[in-house]
């Protein structure tokens, strides 16, 4: 039989107490354990190196009536966690998403229900804070 060339590109570790669970996390996640360290070796050089800058985004600033439509398959626990995490932010799922594409989009923070009555709060103090001066 012919002999087969040595591999140059495995690294081997010893993970250890970390073997079962990196195991059951790559099950979960439905991947390999050699392509989840693969991936995770990419994400932690890319930080490491200079990225280029981001492509020029064309939104406009101007008020615009949102009229596009997008289709987002979740799973029952993400969306589960999304109606949780945007309630806790003062939003509905929908406007949550919205508002977080924006902020990405344009770099400008989208300001929820819970921020707009602090908001209103901070005036209204500081308006009484004027009238006794």
């Amino acid at each position: 039989m012919g002999q087969r060339a040595k591999r140059t590109t495995t690294v081997t570790a010893d993970l250890g107490e970390l073997k079962t669970p990196w195991q059951a996390w790559c099950q979960d996640q439905g991947v390999t354990p050699s392509h989840a360290l693969r991936n995770a070796l990419r994400q932690a050089m890319d930080r490491r190196a200079t990225r280029a800058p981001a492509p020029k985004l064309r939104v406009t600033p101007k008020r615009e009536r949102a009229t596009a439509r997008i289709e987002l398959n979740l799973t029952p626990s993400e969306l589960a966690a999304l109606k949780k995490m945007a309630g806790h932010e003062g939003y509905v799922p929908t406007k949550w998403l919205v508002a977080m594409v924006r902020t990405k989009l344009t770099g400008q923070p989208q300001v929820g229900q819970p921020e707009l009555e602090t908001l209103a709060r901070s005036n209204q103090q500081l308006l009484a804070l004027g009238r006794n001066l």
